[in-house]
């Protein structure tokens, strides 16, 4: 079995490019993870490079049947993360 990703050290510059050209074409990008270093790159995207509007994380939390999303601005994220609140 195959397995490829991403190193964290450059994910942050992926991130960077992807907000960049998600601007340039007015298109949104939506991506999933589990990786605690993804969600850290893109907070730490967002911040660096004033993309602070351009972007939010979204938990998605089970109440009873239904599903209901909890958004984290750049701010709120950077908390969480510096905080090491879990958001994924």
């Amino acid at each position: 079995m195959k397995y490829t990703g991403l190193y964290y050290s450059v994910q942050a510059t992926v991130w960077r490019l992807l907000i960049a050209a998600a601007q340039r074409r007015e298109i949104q990008i939506f991506a999933t993870t589990h990786s605690w270093d993804c969600v850290a790159a893109f907070q730490e995207a967002l911040l660096e490079d004033n993309y602070a509007a351009s972007g939010q994380l979204i938990r998605l939390e089970k109440q009873g049947d239904k599903i209901r999303k909890v958004p984290y601005s750049a701010d709120d994220l950077a908390i969480a993360i510096r905080e090491g609140i879990e958001v994924r």
